[in-house]
């Protein structure tokens, strides 16, 4: 038993990284979003505070939404995609077990899709500049 990491899903040689690293307590998340996954940042809770990590990406898409999340996450769906010549994340869904699912935020469509569940996601990594280029989760087994 321990944390593992999944993935990266998408293009982890572009953009900068980021890495919440193992969190507390997943309390919500915020996303903006286009056709593609433009920014995304967490609210956790660790040693009893409440925490917004900094925006990842940009808070450049058409749309956004802000999600407060009731159950621990237990999984993750990722497409992604190439745009100008970059591997970027086309759509994005967060999953609280078997009927609680928060998105698809992007569109889906053309890409590859991966998907992951592990009983509990304690954090999330990977790389972004104008958009989300990669992302995975940390999961305590």
């Amino acid at each position: 038993m321990g944390v593992v990491k999944e993935g990266p899903w998408g293009g982890d040689k572009e953009g900068k990284p980021f890495d919440t690293k193992t969190v507390g307590w997943i309390l919500g998340f915020e996303v903006w979003y286009d056709d593609y996954i433009t920014g995304i940042r967490f609210n956790y809770k660790q040693d009893g505070f409440e925490i917004w990590t900094p925006v990842y990406g940009s808070q450049s898409g058409g749309s956004r939404e802000k999600v407060q999340i009731s159950n621990r996450l237990t999984g993750i769906r990722v497409t992604v995609d190439s745009k100008d010549n970059l591997t970027v994340v086309r759509s994005l869904t967060l999953v609280a077990g078997p009927l609680i699912s928060y998105g698809p935020y992007g569109s889906s469509g053309a890409g590859k899709s991966f998907s992951a569940n592990g009983t509990n996601i304690v954090g999330f990594f990977g790389s972004s500049a104008e958009l989300i280029n990669a992302i995975g989760i940390y999961i305590n087994t």
